[in-house]
């Protein structure tokens, strides 16, 4: 038991420093589409503390912006108020720590060859079949019988069996609005920045944005390994359904963004609001995986890899809602940079109703599967 605790432990450790020190967030999307494999192996090997097991592995992208925010800070600075040199440079230095990320992960995410195994291992076969899960003899047979029978109570959804169940829906809402918003708070960070009146005045900007994204990464980090063991307590000793900590999530979310729109005017009062929408971040796609596992382990690579487009087009649709509305007052005020908390607020009220209408669909889902009862343990 002890030898093939260890391998995972090895792949999990590679598995975090090619998302750490390979590529950063879009290219992270590739690497968490790619390690479907390596959740669909953790869905069944720890079935009962699923959210803990996916929201540490899932934690290790949450870093990523810590530590490139971090070398644009210090080794890319621009003294000479010539910016477009410096983050020319580096883009350079990222497309390479990129491929060599990817290219050291070729090494070890690879096929594996076990060569000969004790005989009594050979009797439990390493790959999943319908009876039988992954961690094969190194259960005790009575640990292992149970293990099974909840496997086999657990649902077997996919498709759009999957997306018209209410949690499924609710799940997809959420990623789509949840992970859209916060994606679109941290990409627009530095217009946002900007457009404050003391930011416009300190000469150190690229330091003051270096300052939110480290903050967001360590926020969002924490946030993915600590609400997704939560998520095992609640469900373990409570009977509460993961279902729940979307609800309080977007409620965070919710009230971060009418912060944002109210009470922001200077970069220090936008500091909590980065803290407040990070955890949420973090909450939605730390949890979600253990969420999805529970529609079956035999399809939730399927399941996951469907759920990814949701924070992928919702990225992308309030990037270009808030593009369109700050390139418009821009347009206004006749710069090039806008100025002032306008610049940001119509968007931002607009994600507001957005992060509504997402509780809404999520208390429905709650209500629609009487999951306000204490589920079975």
């Amino acid at each position: 038991m002890l030898p093939r605790f260890f391998f995972y432990l090895f792949i999990l450790v590679i598995h975090a420093a090619c998302i750490l020190f390979g590529p950063c967030y879009h290219s992270c999307l590739l690497i968490v589409n790619a390690s479907r494999p390596f959740l669909f192996n953790q869905a069944h090997n720890f079935r009962t503390h699923r959210g803990m097991s996916m929201g540490i592995t899932s934690a290790s992208i949450g870093l990523c912006g810590l530590v490139y925010s971090q070398i644009n800070d210090h080794f890319f600075k621009d003294e000479q108020g010539d910016d477009e040199h410096q983050m020319y440079l580096f883009l350079v230095f990222f497309a390479f720590a990129m491929a060599g990320g990817m290219l050291l992960g070729s090494f070890f995410l690879g096929p594996l060859d076990f060569g000969k195994t004790p005989s009594v291992v050979e009797t439990a076969p390493l790959l999943h079949s319908d009876d039988t899960p992954m961690i094969g003899n190194s259960i005790q047979p009575q640990h292992r019988n149970k293990d099974e029978e909840a496997e086999r109570d657990e649902p077997c959804l996919s498709g759009l069996d999957f997306f018209t169940h209410p949690v499924g829906f609710a799940l997809f809402v959420t990623l789509f609005i949840g992970l859209g918003l916060g994606y679109v708070y941290l990409a627009s960070i530095g217009p946002i920045l900007l457009a404050l009146p003391s930011a416009v005045a300190t000469s150190n900007a690229q330091h003051l944005r270096n300052i939110h994204v480290s903050t967001f990464s360590i926020a969002n980090c924490a946030s993915r390994a600590g609400f997704g063991t939560l998520s095992d307590i609640l469900k373990s000793k409570f009977g509460v359904h993961r279902i729940w900590v979307f609800w309080a999530a977007l409620v965070g979310l919710t009230a971060s963004l009418f912060y944002l729109v109210t009470g922001v005017t200077t970069p220090e009062t936008l500091l909590p609001c980065t803290i407040s929408v990070a955890v949420v971040y973090g909450i939605v796609f730390g949890v979600a995986p253990a969420t999805t596992s529970e529609f079956g382990t035999d399809v939730f690579a399927r399941n996951w890899g469907w759920l990814l487009f949701a924070p992928a087009i919702g990225s992308q649709s309030f990037n270009i809602l808030f593009g369109a509305l700050y390139d418009r007052q821009a347009k206004r005020q006749g710069v090039d940079v806008c100025q002032g908390t306008i610049c940001f607020r119509r968007a931002f009220e607009i994600g507001i109703m957005a992060s509504v209408v997402c509780l809404l669909v999520i208390s429905w889902a709650i209500v629609k599967m009487r999951l306000y009862n204490r589920i079975a343990r």
